[in-house]
């Protein structure tokens, strides 16, 4: 289920690039490119999410994947989250459903945050408070991609500044909570909340963060 969840969540987010420029529905700008070239925390996390459906349907297990699933769970739900519930953006453009990137944005984001709860709920990741870290690691490394793209742009004459990769000159929507690291800081306190919370609810006191200080607690997911 999960990567028919991603797949649908990617051609949705990145419609506007592959169906609505050649069919004439909108012009090409920037915006176009955002799902293929990563410019946001979302689209990074959908392809995040893509990747593990894929491994999910070829066989699951790895590292990588753990971590990924981690990283992509949380950053994906806070920053789908946000987008659906607490930006400006959407309900508040009266044309909103004959605006392509507004209703694209708002079904792809949709659907993250519903394969961001799915990961949860079928157990594909275990929550506990050592979650911190492929949440960080992820946000680093979502914001390398973001430093990538903007040489990209840089190198190719465009205005990287304009295209604003990982929210990193101007915060989406224009709310503060919306740059990208704010977002990558959000998801990071947001999972060691919602892991000790859980811990103190469900776990033993014996196997709980602050009394378990085996190496398969911190370093595997």
């Amino acid at each position: 289920m999960l990567f028919f969840v991603a797949l649908a969540a990617f051609l949705v987010h990145t419609s506007e690039l592959w169906l609505a420029v050649p069919l004439g529905v909108v012009a090409f700008s920037e915006v176009s490119l955002g799902g293929i070239f990563i410019l946001s925390p979302c689209s990074a996390s959908m392809w995040g999410m893509l990747v593990i459906g894929f491994m999910a349907v070829r066989g699951w297990g790895n590292v990588f994947g753990h971590y990924l699933a981690v990283g992509v769970a949380y950053i994906g739900f806070v920053g789908a989250f946000s987008t659906v519930y607490l930006s400006t953006i959407f309900g508040t453009d009266v044309n909103f459903f004959a605006d392509w990137y507004m209703t694209a944005n708002l079904i792809s984001h949709s659907l993250l945050l519903l394969g961001c709860l799915y990961i949860v709920m079928a157990d594909f990741i275990k929550i506990k408070v050592s979650n911190v870290f492929p949440v960080f690691l992820l946000g680093a490394v979502y914001h390398m991609i973001g430093g990538i793209n903007i040489l990209f742009f840089w190198a190719v004459g465009t205005d990287f500044v304009a295209v604003n990769p990982m929210y990193i000159f101007a915060p989406f929507g224009g709310v503060w909570l919306f740059y990208g690291y704010v977002l990558w800081a959000v998801a990071t306190v947001f999972t060691l909340i919602v892991a000790i919370i859980y811990e103190f609810a469900a776990v033993k006191p014996q196997d709980r963060f602050y009394k378990n200080w085996t190496k398969d607690y911190w370093l595997k997911q």
